[in-house]
């Protein structure tokens, strides 16, 4: 009697699965990486010339608070 070979995973297998097929599509979008950007940041963040417009990062959390609640 021939054993019959079955494709499917066990459950725990095929959970982690779709978990690495999500995140390697969400890598698949990411925007490439500007060089020179992150050297100017990485220089302002060294010599203490990084500035964070406090009313904008506020107006960005709640933003995303916001819509977070309501999807």
């Amino acid at each position: 009697m021939k054993s019959k070979i079955t494709n499917v995973a066990p459950p725990a297998t095929q959970r982690q699965v779709k978990i690495l097929l999500k995140a390697l599509l969400r890598l698949g979008q990411a925007p490439e990486v500007r060089q020179e950007k992150v050297r100017t940041l990485s220089r302002a963040l060294q010599t203490n010339g990084y500035r964070i417009d406090c009313r904008k990062l506020a107006d960005c959390l709640i933003t995303s608070l916001l819509f977070g609640l309501l999807r």
